[in-house]
């Protein structure tokens, strides 16, 4: 073998090594992005959570259009309402720096567990979520779609208060 053909073997084996070391580190960069190595009771509490997304299914008909995505609808003095979840069993639902009515406190606590290897929450009063310019939703039980450090999804059952549709509702939060 030539001394060429050595050079050419030894950088192809260090190249390899590379590639699968950066692979490796990507692969674990991967699992911290998505919180797999926290509980659902750490990725919860790590900070507030700020809905981005409130989908209805089948949706609601208003006139000729189907609305699936009523939080572009709801009042803007909701949008800003965030939840904070703490380890201790308790949820405050703060309205935010743009209060809706002045007759409801500025927060809102609840108290709340996971049931079912954390795939569920309950609370144990029935929390009451104001989408001023929609309606109120009263939440017992969700189930958890998706728990991530920067996505939590929520479905539930509603029944629509037009037509008296059920409908399934899954919020979408965000830090």
């Amino acid at each position: 073998m030539t001394r060429k053909n050595l050079y050419r073997q030894f950088i192809s084996i260090l190249m390899l090594f590379s590639f699968l070391a950066c692979e490796q580190e990507n692969d674990q960069d991967q699992d911290n992005d998505n919180g797999s190595d926290q509980t659902n009771t750490e990725l919860l509490t790590n900070h507030s959570w700020y809905t981005n997304s409130i989908i209805l299914e089948p949706g609601v008909q208003v006139g000729e259009f189907l609305i699936i995505n009523i939080y572009s609808i709801v009042s803007d003095c909701t949008t800003d309402d965030f939840f904070t979840f703490s380890s201790n069993g308790t949820t405050v639902i703060d309205q935010g720096t743009e209060l809706c009515d002045s007759m409801i406190p500025q927060t809102a606590s609840y108290n709340w567990v996971f049931i079912e290897n954390e795939t569920k929450i309950v609370f144990h009063e029935t929390l009451s979520y104001i989408l001023y310019g929609i309606d109120t939703i009263f939440l017992d039980t969700v189930q958890i779609v998706e728990l991530t450090t920067d996505l939590f999804k929520i479905n539930f059952p509603y029944t629509e208060p037009f037509n008296q549709t059920q409908q399934q509702v899954s919020l979408h939060f965000i830090p």
